[in-house]
């Protein structure tokens, strides 16, 4: 047990000195009071109270109760023993560490007189002067044995203050020679205080409490609690005590990007420090990881400064540290704007600046003990909506929690609650801010979090660089399986992970008709694309895999829409049925050729009893390359989806090589005439197949394109591409010139530049 000093700081503007007086009792008596049990360790403590620069004599009728307060049954202890220095226009020792029982007696003599030479003058006294004479002289005025102190006791200083004292090099020596004597606590009340100045003073991060009011430390508070420890124990460190304690067991692996977005209107006031330990149990609950949970702040009141962006999601991979600067937010006390919280959030927080993550679940824990305040300004014509300003970050897929602190039928709006969150059950209501703080509702919020967001995907299984295209069945004959089939998908995407740099995974949706639901651009993770993929609804209808597999070649693949140059391309065929013959329709198996040709890897997945092996067989151009399951629960059991994923992972991993590998360079020249004006994707195909079968390389086969109608374009050049799916893609956007037939113009034009050396030949 090391000595304690406390040096409480206290602001008293609209604080009743009654009050602060009070408090002590309360808080010295607590400390104090140890009924009959024998102290392990003794304490004499020295509280050295500033009084205002304001005149307070008729705030001493609580000053005298508190002395009654100190004094209760101090004969019985042999623990804490207490006294009482006020530091004014004067010094005083209200009550020395030893006194009989005409201790409190005594000490309201004292503060009768201390009331009594109190003046206008005193309003422009400096204490500063009277607090150093306090600490200098401490251990003669206190600490002596002829003061009652005890040799087998620790000595404590507690000092309270609301302004800085005098910063120069007098004061730091005596604060030194203060540190190896005493243990130093001091409690800021007010503004004017930083957090750096009463580290300063207290020379440990453990040692400094920082309050808004001080009705904070009444019985019941946050404040409170933390004093009590302090006073039994100097070297309590609340931070490392709460981040090195065990984990409670949340029933899920929970990692994720959160944010809580801190009320810090005037209302919360005294409330303040419980709303910021429940920032801190929570996330300690979840605790802090570079590569698990990640937590950001902003503090909220009302137009800037009074709302920023306080902690950034990639600040702190270490608990300890977070929780000391959660404790040291700042408090703005102004109205609520809720709406400038999600504002700041959705452009600051959960940006990349911010520190945010693109491969994991995002979580917003908004708390407040009131309502959104201003909802409109009538002068600029303006209105201010959280639930609006919350919309964005609910389009970007994040979780919403509202945490009510008070009363439903009194000053929490829960109907504003339940809408900024969707869903009433991401709300909940603590009656009091110590409910807020409390075990239990920290558990049951981490419990409901658990449920909601979803457990992080497992590792991809397979880790290769590709695009993946699937081909996915939306026909009628799916209507009670359509989610199995989904499920499947993103088992399948998930093992191979789904990334910016790494794998890439797309959508073709079919049944008569086609959609491009998901491009491979569209998602960089694979929470946000299995999301995708759950909103993809059914179509209903037929079943035209030749219609997929055609935009599959024409879109999926594309530059624009995410495909990669020299990348493998892995195309994945869902089904439950066969091809409808349709008027029109084309084999599928026709189409899927052309696929392969340009390089692209085609596996088909059928499900069920009515699927066409052979045709799938056709579609892959190999048996080896179709996989059945007998049902859809077979489909999404852990035997075929690993077996799958094994067998997509190895095609990725395959080098594609052309059928003709030679060193040549090959101009194509294509009819863009009229004529063609309703088969020209299809001449076009045929001109990527061919070029296929080459390869394009820089020291293989090169490839140009010489476009011709009545007029003649050199559409591509030799050394424009040096792989086969950026020239692919380049074909695709040659447009048709749809006019006559002029053979001899294109051929003149390749004569002239096609195999010319500043184009490309060699």
């Amino acid at each position: 047990f090391k000595s304690v000093t406390f040096l409480l700081i206290v602001k008293m503007g609209g604080i009743k000195v009654q009050a602060v007086f009070i408090l002590l009792c309360i808080v010295l008596g607590t400390a104090h009071a140890q009924d009959d049990k024998k102290c392990a360790n003794k304490v004499d403590i020295a509280f050295v109270y500033e009084i205002p620069n304001a005149k307070a004599a008729t705030t001493f009728n609580y000053l005298r109760k508190i002395v009654g307060i100190l004094n209760k049954d101090r004969t019985s202890s042999d623990c804490n023993q207490i006294s009482l220095i006020v530091a004014g226009k004067d010094l005083h020792v209200v009550q020395p560490l030893s006194c009989g029982e005409a201790c409190s007696a005594s000490a309201i003599k004292k503060l009768d007189l201390i009331e009594r030479d109190l003046d206008d003058s005193y309003k422009t006294f400096t204490n500063e002067i009277r607090v150093r004479e306090a600490l200098e002289t401490i251990g003669a005025t206190i600490f002596s044995a002829d003061k009652g102190s005890r040799v087998d006791a620790k000595k404590s200083i507690v000092l309270m203050l609301t302004t800085p004292q005098e910063d120069n090099v007098e004061m730091k020596s005596m604060l030194n020679k203060l540190h190896n004597e005493y243990a130093i606590v001091v409690i800021g009340i007010g503004t004017k205080l930083t957090n750096d100045y009463l580290l300063s003073i207290a020379n440990r991060g453990n040692r400094i409490l920082k309050l808004r009011d001080l009705q904070e430390l009444f019985p019941g508070k946050a404040a409170y609690k933390i004093l009590v420890e302090l006073l039994n124990d100097p070297d309590y460190d609340r931070y490392k005590t709460l981040a090195e304690a065990p984990r409670p067991d949340l029933g899920c692996e929970f990692v994720a990007d959160i944010a809580f977005l801190i009320d810090s209107s005037n209302s919360i006031r005294l409330e303040y420090l419980n709303q910021l330990q429940f920032v801190q149990f929570i996330t300690a609950s979840f605790g802090l990881k570079k590569n698990g949970t990640h937590a950001g702040v902003v503090v909220f009141s009302d137009i800037r400064p009074y709302s920023q962006l306080e902690i950034k999601f990639d600040q702190y991979y270490d608990l300890k540290p977070f929780l000391e600067h959660v404790e040291r937010l700042p408090f703005y006390a102004y109205r609520t704007r809720i709406d400038l919280a999600f504002e700041i959030a959705d452009k600051e927080l959960f940006s990349k600046a911010g520190g945010m993550r693109d491969n994991v679940p995002k979580v917003i824990f908004l708390i407040t003990d009131g309502s959104q305040n201003p909802t409109i300004d009538r002068r600029a014509g303006l209105t201010f909506d959280p639930v609006a300003a919350s919309q964005p970050l609910i389009d970007r897929g994040i979780q919403i929690f509202s945490i009510g602190v008070g009363n439903r039928s009194d000053n929490i709006n829960y109907d504003e609650l339940v809408k900024i969150a969707r869903n009433e059950n991401q709300v909940k209501i603590a009656e009091t801010a110590a409910d807020l703080a409390s075990e239990q509702f920290v558990k049951e919020l981490a419990d409901i979090t658990c449920r909601i967001i979803p457990t992080p995907p497992p590792k991809p299984s397979c880790d290769v660089k590709v695009d993946v295209g699937f081909v996915l069945d939306s026909s009628g004959s799916l209507r009670d399986d359509y989610s199995k089939e989904k499920q499947f998908l993103k088992t399948l995407a998930a093992a191979f992970g789904v990334s910016e740099e790494g794998a890439r995974a797309g959508v073709i949706t079919f049944s008569y008709d086609t959609e491009h639901s998901i491009k491979l651009n569209d998602y960089f993770n694979i929470v946000s694309f299995s999301e995708a993929v759950d909103k993809i609804q059914l179509m209903g209808h037929t079943t035209r895999i030749d219609k997929a597999l055609r935009l599959t070649q024409s879109q999926m693949f594309s530059i624009a829409n995410g495909g990669r140059p020299g990348v493998s391309k892995i195309v994945i065929v869902l089904t439950d049925g066969s091809q409808t013959q349709d008027v029109g329709a084309e084999d599928p198996g026709n189409v899927a050729e052309e696929l392969r040709s340009q390089g692209y890897k085609v596996l088909a997945v059928g499900i069920g009893d009515g699927v066409n092996r052979t045709e799938l067989a056709h579609i892959t151009g190999e048996k080896s390359a179709v996989y059945t399951a007998s049902s859809f629960d077979d489909l999404i059991s852990p035997e075929f989806v690993g077996s799958m994923s094994k067998a997509g992972c190895e095609e990725a991993k395959k080098e594609v090589k052309p059928l003709c590998e030679v060193k040549v360079d090959v101009g194509f020249v294509l009819d863009s005439s009229g004529s063609l004006r309703n088969d020209y994707d299809k001449e076009k195909n045929f001109l990527k197949a061919l070029a296929a079968t080459f390869g394009v390389s820089e020291d293989g086969a090169r490839a140009g394109v010489v476009t011709f109608s009545y007029d003649t374009e050199h559409s591509i050049k030799l050394n424009d591409h040096y792989d086969l799916f950026s020239f692919s893609d380049a074909v695709d956007k040659i447009p048709l010139m749809g006019h006559t037939t002029r053979i001899d113009k294109a051929l003149r034009l390749t004569q002239s530049q096609m195999f010319s050396i500043a184009n490309g030949g060699r």
